[in-house]
């Protein structure tokens, strides 16, 4: 029969500990483990790197208030300087230095035998704020509407002409029928004759008594 000596565990426990160093690191408060393996040369890589080096700092340049510039930008992009944009900068990029399609001249206005010709609107003088521009090229106020005088005097007409606006131009008061330009009406005395009177034999002996009657009256 074997018997453990205390030699023996210590023999033991002084392997078993060999071994477990040999296959696993010591737990440290605050890591854990990786499946990435930290190498030496990516150690000595990273050494070499200057602290701050990856610190950028955007150069400084001087502030400009807006307005038309021409600028300078260097190798990184940015504005560098900026000058104010001149009349010849404007020109060397092909833009006339003037527009001459926008030159115009006074208008001309129309008289009685010639049209007039476009251009700029005299400019009104003071006052004449409620005026209008007229055809001739001057500025002009409305007037007030006179009525023709149709030189009929006043008074009360039966008959009456008038002309193509409606106006009054002459007055008449008839006191015959051909005043009015009636031509189919009998005349006021009129003598008929017995052929004419188509109903004389059809007439009752009453009737003939009473026109023999008052034809003979006195």
């Amino acid at each position: 029969m074997k018997y453990i000596t205390l030699e023996i565990l210590n023999s033991f426990a002084a392997k078993f500990a060999a071994k477990v160093a040999e296959l696993f690191v010591k737990k440290e408060s605050g890591k854990g483990l990786s499946s990435n393996d930290y190498t030496a040369a990516e150690k000595s890589k990273l050494s070499g790197i200057a602290d701050g080096a990856n610190k950028y700092t955007h150069p400084a340049y001087t502030a400009k208030t807006s307005g038309l510039y021409k600028v300078t930008v260097d190798a990184t992009g940015h504005v560098s300087a900026a000058v104010p944009a001149a009349k010849e900068d404007i020109t060397a990029l092909g833009i006339p230095g003037q527009d001459t399609n926008t030159t115009y001249g006074p208008m001309t206005g129309a008289t009685a035998s010639a049209a007039g010709a476009a251009g700029l609107v005299p400019a009104p003088a003071a006052g004449k704020q409620t005026s209008y521009l007229r055809g001739d090229g001057t500025w002009g106020s409305p007037s007030g509407y006179t009525h023709p005088n149709s030189g009929v005097t006043a008074g009360t007409y039966r008959s009456v002409t008038v002309d193509a606006q409606g106006h009054v131009t002459a007055g008449t008061n008839p006191t015959t029928l051909s005043g009015y330009g009636i031509t189919d009406a009998a005349a006021k005395l009129y003598t008929h004759t017995a052929e004419q009177i188509s109903d004389l034999e059809t007439a009752t002996e009453a009737e003939i008594d009473a026109i023999i009657a008052g034809a003979f009256a006195s």
